[in-house]
């Protein structure tokens, strides 16, 4: 029997390794280059800043009525640079805040966005940027840099759609807006933009437990359109974030029965028209909230 025991021991320390190196991709060892997540208040809207060591990248921008609350934002992370902003889909309350971004902001002027969209209605809408910007595709599998030790991986959209032009319709904005997966460490946090269930069943049905993450950034606002139990049974976030004005809003944001799904499945819930500006800092094994 101790020869057995013994046996079993020198298993779990071949194996242990291999598992843990499954679990944290990216390689960062806990405790080092603190990466900080803030889902910013921006009204009806969305923008998330990632920062690590003084350089960011930011998420979408809010609309552009809602800018003050990105600057106010962007200022409580000590005003970093911006290496790169990615506008997920050409709606309003997504890229308008480029439209007021100032030259004093310390920006590359690198924006990134699905090979599906609509450059040209971006770059007529990005104010003082707007001779200044640079187009940078990226779709599912690629990967950004900028952030030093967090793997920023694009999940969705497929690269390969059948598409020869923006996608004009808003519909198909939403659904094929650009997501991802941010991973420091064993800490995870999944970025939705607005897509819906067509995008959320795909995205079940080919990553399935790999979609895993502490953080989800609720999709489309909170809409009924992303009632998918299957997904965050997939994703099983510790804690969601609703970004969207203070009900009651013109959208219905956020949903009944997203709030429902969301109690069901025992998430903390936080809304950014209660609890402002949210952040979590990552050591690269867990995150501390603000």
């Amino acid at each position: 029997m101790p020869g057995l025991i013994s046996f079993f021991k020198a298993l779990l320390f071949l194996f242990l390794p291999a598992c843990i190196a499954c679990r944290n991709p990216s390689g960062v060892s806990p405790g080092s280059n603190e990466f900080v997540f803030s889902v910013l208040d921006v009204g009806q809207g969305l923008a998330q800043v990632g920062v690590v060591n003084g350089k960011a990248i930011a998420w979408d921008t809010g609309p552009e009525s809602g800018f003050a609350g990105f600057v106010d934002g962007y200022g409580r992370l000590g005003s970093p640079s911006l290496g790169s902003i990615v506008i997920s889909h050409s709606d309003s309350d997504h890229r308008g805040g480029l439209k007021e971004l100032p030259l004093s902001i310390v920006f590359s002027g690198e924006i990134i966005v699905s090979p599906y969209e609509d450059t040209a209605l971006i770059r007529s809408n990005s104010g003082v940027w707007k001779e200044k910007i640079m187009f940078r595709t990226m779709a599912r599998g690629d990967t950004l840099g900028g952030l030093d030790g967090v793997l920023v991986e694009c999940i969705w959209p497929p690269g390969s759609l059948q598409c020869t032009s923006p996608f004009i319709q808003s519909g198909l904005k939403n659904t094929y807006s650009l997501c991802f997966m941010l991973q420091h460490g064993n800490s995870r946090c999944i970025i939705t933009s607005d897509i819906d269930t067509s995008a959320t069943t795909w995205l079940g049905i080919h990553d399935g437990y790999s979609l895993s993450a502490d953080i989800c950034v609720v999709p489309h606002h909170g809409s009924r359109s992303a009632a998918d139990p299957v997904f965050y049974g997939y994703v099983g976030p510790q804690r969601v974030i609703v970004s969207c004005k203070k009900p009651p809003n013109n959208y219905g944001h956020p949903a009944p029965e997203i709030l429902d799904l969301l109690f069901r499945i025992n998430a903390v819930i936080m809304r950014t028209y209660d609890a402002g500006h949210v952040t979590a800092r990552s050591n690269g094994e867990y995150w501390q909230w603000e």
